[in-house]
């Protein structure tokens, strides 16, 4: 009897876990923000995301907890029914393209948000623990090309504090012709734009990735 009750232990638990997970959202769609009043910097604008609830006509409660350049973090709350692509336009010359999202069901009286402070204390972990990343994010074909070529389209920035990353991509060139070096500096997290347009290039990369040494 003892097995069978510690089993059924295990059971709620991971039923538990799993229904804390039902609910998710995440931001699809976000762009630099460059405008008169953000001066030199360049700040984040988060335009579109996408919530997943597994029953559509459950209400949830997302929490959103965008980071700024001080290291503080600004939140904003939103009600909805179901999954669906949710509408953001929230813009600021101060976010570094960081964020964080929790999702509740709204009849779900123990599921707790965050305080900022908490959010804040479990950013400085990250932070402590993971190096800044690139990662090239769309390479298409390129039809101008007479033999085989590529474009390199879009790559992505996670920069754990927000600041500034220099990132130094080395890309293939055919018949082990070397290496093609692209240079660039990003400020914060998000996507880049890169098309890189190149019929020499098999489309396979390497990269250097750190803290810009200029990171004001």
């Amino acid at each position: 009897m003892k097995i069978c009750f510690f089993s059924l232990i295990l059971i709620f638990l991971g039923l538990k876990a799993q229904a804390q997970e039902e609910a998710k959202f995440r931001i699809t769609h976000s762009s630099p923000f460059n405008a008169t009043e953000c001066g030199a910097a360049t700040g984040v604008k988060f335009e579109r995301g996408y919530l997943r609830v597994a029953e559509n006509n459950k209400w949830v409660d997302v929490m959103l907890f965008f980071q700024r350049r001080d290291g503080s973090f600004q939140k904003f709350k939103f009600e909805h029914q179901g999954s669906g692509v949710i509408n953001l336009n929230y813009v600021d010359c101060k976010y570094t393209g960081n964020y964080y999202a929790f999702v509740c069901y709204s009849n779900d009286d123990n599921c707790k948000f965050p305080t900022e402070a908490q959010v804040i204390a479990k950013h400085q972990q990250t932070v402590a623990t993971k190096q800044p990343e690139f990662k090239v994010t769309r390479i298409i074909p390129n039809p101008q090309c007479p033999d085989e070529g590529v474009i390199i389209e879009t790559g992505f920035v996670y920069s754990p504090t927000g600041g500034k990353i220099d990132v130094t991509l080395l890309l293939e060139k055919k018949d082990n012709k070397g290496w093609r070096k692209q240079h660039f500096i990003y400020q914060g997290t998000g996507s880049v734009k890169l098309d890189i347009n190149d019929c020499n290039l098999t489309g396979k990369y390497k990269t250097m990735v750190s803290y810009a040494s200029n990171n004001n």
